[in-house]
């Protein structure tokens, strides 16, 4: 029995000389310095990666000289942190810098009592994260400075919901105070302070509303509100959910953008009214060359349809509709040209058409402030057959004037024979020239017959006169037209 005792117990220390093998082989294989510290609290024993961080020769070499790896902290050694961690029976940890292979490292050290034998300890090299920690800080203050520029309002909150950052504008937006930032504000609480100051909307049911406003937390995607505020201020608000449970809420404050926004409709419903009222067709090109703007009598004034118009088609799809209804369709060229020299090289050109409907159009390209050019269109039909009637009425009256001076100059000669032949026979009559009774006879009859010839012209131009005074009677009666022609 004790023979088996016996074999039990060797088996056992064989056993665990293995393990403390095994063990000893792990921690001298470790990549990070790992040392034990006996109860009285001297280098005992050092793993490789200790003599390495040291630049000692061996292990041996190390627990010799009692090398230590770290520098005091707050003038404590190592082994004074160590001899508390002992004393109190307590995992140590901290993070301090030291020097390996000749660069000042970050290290986390952490000390862990074993018992009364003594203080293992081990050091793990963090200056990577440290130095992503240091650019992560870096990156969020200049971006935190970046959104402080900006003019809409950018407030975070982590996953638990408190209130983390927020830019000047957010601040300004809802009347944040440093202290609400730095007591990072639950988002509950956040719209609470928000209602009391008037920066929310007015709703019946406040608590239901705040609910649905905490479920942006956890939503798929992007949320966009629009807030009305008490006072006429309008708020955009977008809230976008983040990867970890965070969220970012986005605010800005749109009173003066939708305040402008009725200000151009109202003028641009004016200027189509305007537009619409005026006599003359217009369209507006775009420096592109695009339709832009017309006005209603347009389409009527090109024979064009409406559907045309709103597709905002280009000057070369225009003019083509146009040259149909010309009548000479290689004319549209002249159109094309005054609107490339209103919307490219800034001056003004006209010309004239004629449709096939017998219309006449004359039209103008104008170069606008804009950038942009104004063809405008008139219908000159009407305006050509008044000119064209008046033309005819003048020449006309010039006729009528040439007959009336013919007529005069024939007149004045009627007028003058039988005036002669009555003074010259009186003239005889008086001078005693006639032999007798019987040639006396003959002039007064020669007087009379002159006299009967100047009554009828006489009376001719008082019918002329008449005439032209519309009041000459006019004496209808039946006529046979072939005798009469």
């Amino acid at each position: 029995e004790s023979h088996a005792e016996l074999a039990r117990l060797r088996a056992a220390a064989a056993r665990a000389t293995g393990d403390f093998a095994a063990l000893v082989g792990l921690i001298e294989a470790a990549p990070m310095p790992m040392w034990f510290r006996g109860s009285d609290l001297t280098m005992q024993l050092v793993n490789q990666a200790y003599v390495d961080a040291v630049g000692a020769g061996s292990a041996a070499e190390v627990v010799d000289s009692q090398i230590e790896l770290l520098e005091p902290d707050d003038a404590r050694s190592p082994a004074d942190i160590a001899r508390n961690a002992l004393q109190n029976q307590d995992k140590s940890e901290r993070i301090v810098a030291a020097t390996i292979h000749g660069a000042r490292r970050t290290l986390r050290v952490s000390d862990l009592p074993l018992g009364q034998e003594g203080v293992a300890g081990y050091a793990i090299d963090i200056e990577e994260q440290q130095q992503v920690a240091r650019e992560f800080r870096a990156f969020r203050d200049a971006q935190r400075v970046m959104l402080d520029q900006l003019s809409v309002g950018v407030a975070q909150f982590d996953p638990e919901e408190r209130l983390i950052f927020a830019n000047r504008p957010f601040r300004r937006l809802f009347a944040l105070t440093d202290e609400a930032i730095a007591e990072r504000t639950a988002f509950d609480r956040f719209l609470s302070d928000a209602r009391e100051r008037g920066r929310t909307p007015e709703v019946r049911d406040f608590p239901e509303w705040r609910r649905e406003r905490a479920a942006w937390f956890g939503a798929r995607g992007t949320q966009e509100e629009a807030w009305p505020l008490p006072g006429g201020t309008h708020l955009r608000v977008v809230a976008q959910p983040m990867p970890d449970g965070g969220l970012v809420l986005i605010t800005e404050d749109c009173t003066e953008s939708l305040a402008q926004s009725a200000v151009r409709d109202t003028l641009l419903r004016t200027r189509t009214a305007t537009l619409d009222s005026l006599f003359e067709a217009l369209v507006i090109f775009s420096p592109d060359g695009s339709v832009q703007l017309w006005n209603r009598s347009f389409a009527g004034t090109w024979g064009l349809t409406p559907e045309l118009l709103d597709q905002h088609p280009s000057a070369d799809e225009l003019l083509s509709a146009i040259g149909r209804n010309l009548v000479r369709p290689d004319e549209v060229a002249l159109i094309g040209a005054a609107v490339r020299a209103a919307t490219l090289d800034r001056r003004e050109k006209g010309g004239q058409v004629d449709l096939a409907d017998g219309r006449s159009l004359r039209f103008a390209g104008i170069p606008l402030p804009d950038g942009n050019g104004l063809l405008t269109v008139l219908d000159i039909t009407a305006s050509q057959k008044a000119e064209q009637a008046l033309r005819e009425r003048a020449e006309a009256l010039e006729e009528a004037d040439a007959v009336k001076a013919r007529f005069l100059a024939n007149m004045s000669y009627e007028f003058r024979t039988p005036l002669t032949t009555i003074g010259g026979y009186a003239e005889l009559l008086k001078s005693g020239v006639a032999e007798g009774p019987e040639q006396a006879g003959e002039y007064v009859d020669a007087i009379l017959s002159a006299v009967a010839r100047l009554t009828e012209q006489v009376e001719n131009v008082l019918d002329l006169s008449q005439s032209e005074a519309g009041l000459l009677p006019i004496s209808k009666e039946r006529i046979d037209l072939l005798d009469f022609l």
